[in-house]
Parts: structure tokens; sequence; C-alpha cells
């Protein structure tokens, strides 16, 4: 495993703006807000995912797309490590 000193800069992905805003406020707060990248993107559209390789996806979206993304993650590393953390929601209305 790398050593955290050569991991890349964390990033977050979210399709809508107002919770991408969301995000921003809450790294802020907590003062980290230097430390994670926030992108305004379509996961599935994305094309730097080769440029990091921490991955988290809350509640994400369908197992169809999900797929297309993971599989577009690691065919970006082509070397290293990659982790992909998947958390969904317990709720079945989100």
């Amino acid at each position: 495993m790398k050593n955290r000193a050569d991991w890349i800069l964390p990033c977050g992905i979210e399709i809508q703006q107002k919770l991408l805003q969301t995000a921003q406020a809450n790294f802020k707060i907590m003062g980290i807000d230097d430390q994670i990248e926030c992108i305004h993107a379509n996961a599935v559209n994305f094309e730097k995912y080769g440029d990091y390789n921490v991955f988290f996806f809350f509640n994400p979206f369908s197992e169809e797309i999900l797929q297309r993304v993971t599989d577009k993650i690691f065919r970006s590393r082509n070397e290293g490590e990659n982790i992909v953390y998947c958390k969904k929601s317990i709720n079945p209305e989100r």
C-alpha cells in the first residue's frame, strides 16, 4: 500500500450543483476545504479518474451506472492501487 504522503488529493464528483455546494460548505466548516477537491460533473462522463486513487460513493446511482463508473476507474488506473468504497442508503426512498 502506498504511503499516505504519496496519495493524491481526494476528489468528490457531484452532478447536482446544490449538493456540491453543501459538501464544499461542510468541508470549510471542518477546516479541510483545502484538502479536498470538489468537481461539478457527471461521473459517467468524467475523464480524469486516473489522477486519483481513492473513490467514495455515498448512495450513488443505479447498479448499471455504478458498474460503468467503476469499470472506467479501473481501466484508467494501469498501475497502483485503487480504493473504492460504496455506501448505499438503507432508506428505500433515496
